[in-house]
């Protein structure tokens, strides 16, 4: 079957279905608002793809819509007011920011909220702390003096810290 969908896009004269043709985006639209929160096999059998294709085309989708995400207005997300206006906006345009649900393995993925969203960008900067970190670590071996950096790239990210999800539901 997926020799027959490659001959045809190469422009063989077999016919094709508009389901062949359509975004991930429309396939997102196609579905119905309960198939909200998906797992990657759901979604790959709703796509009609294997499912390490499915895993790339959500986390493309993902990435696309974070990209725009952080198009509108120029500015990367800062708060919970700007992200609900930025996040109406995009379903404006039919577009959803997806996230998984937690970071582990096989989580589902659900519509973005302001929290989890939040949560997210956390992890994403404790892993870039811990990269530094141990880069500081390396350079210290070596003799040079790194504990002013290290506080103040510890600093900053407990600065950036979001609430517990307790507060974050309040």
């Amino acid at each position: 079957m997926a020799e027959t969908n490659r001959s045809s896009r190469r422009g063989g004269d077999r016919c094709l279905s508009k389901k062949q043709f359509l975004t991930i985006e429309d396939r997102f639209r196609e579905l119905p608002p309960d198939k909200y929160p998906f797992t990657t096999p759901e979604m790959a059998e709703e796509l009609g793809k294997p499912a390490e294709e499915a895993k790339r085309m959500i986390k493309a989708y993902a990435r696309q819509s974070e990209r725009a995400l952080w198009g509108i207005e120029g500015n990367h997300v800062t708060d919970a007011a700007l992200f609900d206006v930025k996040t109406e906006q995009l379903e404006k345009l039919d577009r959803y920011v997806i996230l998984r649900e937690n970071w582990r393995k096989d989580s589902k993925w659900v519509k973005a909220t302001w929290g989890l969203y939040f949560q997210h960008a956390w992890k994403i900067d404790k892993l870039g702390t811990a990269i530094k970190m141990s880069a500081y670590k390396r350079y210290e071996v070596g003799g040079i003096d790194v504990k002013a950096a290290m506080e103040s790239a510890q600093k900053l990210l407990e600065s950036f810290k979001p609430p517990a999800p307790k507060e974050l539901a309040a």
